[in-house]
């Protein structure tokens, strides 16, 4: 569903298992999945076996989630892409995740405007969705940056260091972008 992208200063391609590694660095530190339903790997195994579902499920077309690097120096500063796909309803859920050294410099923003694009141009889809949990005041910038307009609070919708936690529901069609 979604190519291995590139931008002015990113690339995105799909995980591999020799990530490993690096994929363990995003799913283990906490800073990163504050904001997050995950609970940090304390074990690489853990994100061996997430890494390995990832993996799989590009050829069942299930998700589309893939490694984000710099273009520059090859280095892997997080993920992005596709975290949900519904083919019938046209529309995706897509997110990021980006480690902290690599915050605040306009990155989540430049793959976010990316996949939008290749997302609604490329794949036709008509609606795209993504899910903040609030607090998360960096993500919700990046969003209404991308044009994504806040469609409600979800109260107590996920459940998270036994405490439930409100989430924004963002969403960005088509016609938005005209």
């Amino acid at each position: 569903m979604l190519k291995n992208l590139t931008t002015e200063r990113l690339f995105l391609r799909n995980y591999e298992m020799n990530d490993l590694q690096n994929f363990h660095s995003l799913y283990s530190n906490s800073e990163v999945l504050n904001f997050s339903n995950n609970i940090p790997h304390e074990d690489i195994s853990e994100s061996k076996k997430i890494l390995s579902v990832i993996i799989k499920n590009y050829s069942d077309n299930k998700s589309s989630v893939k490694a984000l690097f710099l273009k520059s120096n090859k280095c892997y500063i997080g993920e992005a892409g596709v975290f949900s796909y519904n083919e019938s309803n046209k529309r995706a859920v897509i997110g990021y995740n980006i480690l902290p050294d690599y915050w605040g410099k306009g990155y989540a923003t430049e793959i976010t405007k990316e996949l939008v694009r290749v997302l609604f141009f490329d794949n036709c889809l008509e609606r795209i969705e993504a899910l903040v949990m609030a607090g998360n005041n960096a993500s919700i910038k990046v969003l209404e940056k991308n044009g994504f307009i806040c469609e409600g609070r979800l109260r107590n919708f996920s459940f998270v260091n036994n405490e439930f936690k409100d989430v924004f529901y963002y969403g960005l069609i088509k016609s938005d972008l005209i």
